[in-house]
């Protein structure tokens, strides 16, 4: 099972926090991304909760790893999730494998071949090279990278420029990471906004859903009958 829950423009006039997440939102200085912040882990609970409905979405307690890595500590027996947001978008990815997501604005970066130098690996800026759209396709290489070391579980405090992601043209784009294979997939959403999902070698990822909810919703009910299909590899191909 792989699904991936994203929403755009999210309205919460009832946050669903834990104590700690509270907290964390106060010390926003923008309001805004207070908001943002705010809807994207109540979502998050309302999401964990549609897989086990005996847990209510304020009942969920939450952990990290030793780089930070959020994994669900109470209950015992639950799926595994990752969190992303970015901009005014928010995307919950639910798997019963490790899975990393990442959620980012296509939007012009200065320095951007700076940036690229230091995060991607040679062969990967060759693949870079060669895209006549540079910015969808650095998103695209971005949101994979951090997504595979998400999943991972050790975040950028692993030299991302030693790994490399290969068959950037074939359906899955696969890489090799901490003694494992790791398969990841990039959609775009509203030509705008770039969407990639890594999971290990191995897991069902032709199964793999990607549900959308209305804006301005974050009861996942609302998503019982949404747009769901399998991932497309290429930025290039909306989903809406």
């Amino acid at each position: 099972m792989l699904d991936v829950w994203y929403l755009r423009d999210p309205v919460v006039t009832q946050p669903v926090l834990g104590a700690d997440e509270q907290a964390r939102a106060s010390r926003f200085l923008c309001e805004r991304s207070a908001a943002t912040y705010r809807a994207a882990h109540t979502l998050k609970r309302r999401v964990l909760s549609h897989y086990r409905p005996d847990i209510a979405p304020a009942d969920w307690r939450f952990g990290t790893n030793t780089w930070g890595k959020p994994a669900v500590a109470t209950p015992a027996v639950a799926p595994a999730f990752n969190l992303t947001h970015g901009g005014e978008a928010i995307a919950v990815a639910v798997c019963d494998a490790d899975v990393g997501v990442d959620i980012e604005r296509v939007r012009p970066l200065a320095h951007v071949d700076e940036v690229a130098r230091h995060v991607f690996h040679p062969r990967e800026l060759a693949w870079l090279d060669e895209q006549p759209g540079r910015m969808p396709a650095f998103f695209r290489l971005w949101t994979l990278k951090e997504a595979l070391l998400k999943a991972a579980g050790t975040g950028f405090s692993h030299p991302a420029r030693l790994l490399a992601w290969q068959g950037l043209d074939e359906s899955w784009a696969t890489a090799e990471f901490g003694g494992r294979t790791w398969v990841g997939a990039t959609r775009a959403i509203g030509g705008e906004t770039v969407l990639s999902v890594a999971v290990p070698l191995g897991h069902d990822i032709d199964a793999a859903r990607l549900l959308r909810l209305p804006s301005a919703c974050l009861d996942v009910q609302c998503a019982l009958s949404p747009k769901a299909g399998p991932f497309l590899l290429r930025a290039s191909s909306p989903i809406d």
